[in-house]
């Protein structure tokens, strides 16, 4: 679990790895973290590993956005209207 504490903007964002996900100790320091949170007045954000293939998925992304940026450059074209 990785904690990461930004005073400027009250907030604290923890990561956590699905291995973590369900042990009992990550899950009370979690508690732990969320009380003393919130006497400072600070939001707390978690996030979770994913389970699918970040390389693939950025891929896939990544080339979706390519396709719909070369698809709206044609229709600018047939339209007459330059960048």
């Amino acid at each position: 679990m990785e904690i990461d504490v930004n005073d400027q903007q009250n907030l604290v964002s923890v990561w956590v790895t699905n291995s973590e996900r369900e042990r009992p100790s990550v899950l009370a320091q979690l508690q732990e973290l969320y009380k003393e949170s919130k006497e400072k007045k600070y939001t707390v954000a978690v996030f979770h590993s994913g389970q699918n293939n970040l390389q693939e998925l950025t891929s896939d992304l990544l080339c979706h956005n390519r396709t719909q940026s070369a698809a709206r450059e044609v229709q600018n074209k047939s339209r007459g209207v330059e960048r």
